[in-house]
């Protein structure tokens, strides 16, 4: 039996494939990120979230903490699913999120 989860993956797979009219570079984006599998949330925030921090160190050359969080927090997380967000002051990141109602067999 398939499981909640299992349905917002397949609509957020779907979404980050282009299937909702989102254009192409996202299809190229995952599939040299991923070898062309379909990452799960869970993987696709892991990836986020190191490459922002090594992004954040190689701007500033040194990785001494306070330094690479005040660099990540300046810059701008630019990545296969989102554009020009921030890490807000509580350090959360707000991405998008794409709800559907599945509709039963009645």
């Amino acid at each position: 039996m398939r499981s909640v989860g299992d349905f917002i993956g397949y609509f957020r797979a779907s979404a980050l494939l282009g299937h909702d009219g989102r254009d192409a570079r996202l299809r190229e984006a995952l599939q040299a990120a991923f070898d062309g599998r379909i990452p799960n949330e869970a993987q696709a925030s892991t990836y986020r979230g190191v490459t922002h921090y090594l992004k954040a160190i190689a701007a500033i050359r040194t990785d001494e903490g306070e330094a690479v969080v005040r660099q990540m927090r300046n810059t701008s997380i630019n990545d296969f699913e989102l554009k020009n967000v921030r890490i807000h002051p509580g350090g959360q990141v707000m991405r998008p999120l794409h709800a559907a109602r599945i509709k039963g067999a009645d």
